[in-house]
């Protein structure tokens, strides 16, 4: 059997259409759209530029993914990227551990 997937994915950014993104959750529905731009390593060493497209919803006081679009073209985003986190998720058949 053969494995794929990545062996892990570094978030290089990640930005907000709306300000409503900082701070505390919103109210429940509040929806925002987030553009997520990683990078993901194979087990051969091949490194992968990777961005997501994502709608965000606020429910019960944490924001919950809607929806996800791989292979989002770029946008201009109006509210602040996040800096890149030190730490990296490890994907092992497509699920992050």
């Amino acid at each position: 059997m053969s494995r794929s997937g990545y062996t892990s994915v570094v978030v290089d950014s990640a930005a907000a259409d709306s300000e409503v993104a900082d701070g505390a959750v919103p109210k429940d529905g509040t929806t925002v759209r987030v553009q997520v731009h990683v990078t993901a390593a194979d087990a051969e060493g091949g490194r992968w530029p990777l961005v997501y497209a994502l709608a965000m919803t606020a429910r019960s006081g944490r924001w919950e993914v809607t929806t996800l679009q791989a292979g989002a073209p770029p946008t201009t985003a109006t509210a602040k990227t996040s800096p890149a986190p030190t730490s990296s998720a490890t994907v092992v058949g497509g699920a992050a551990k």
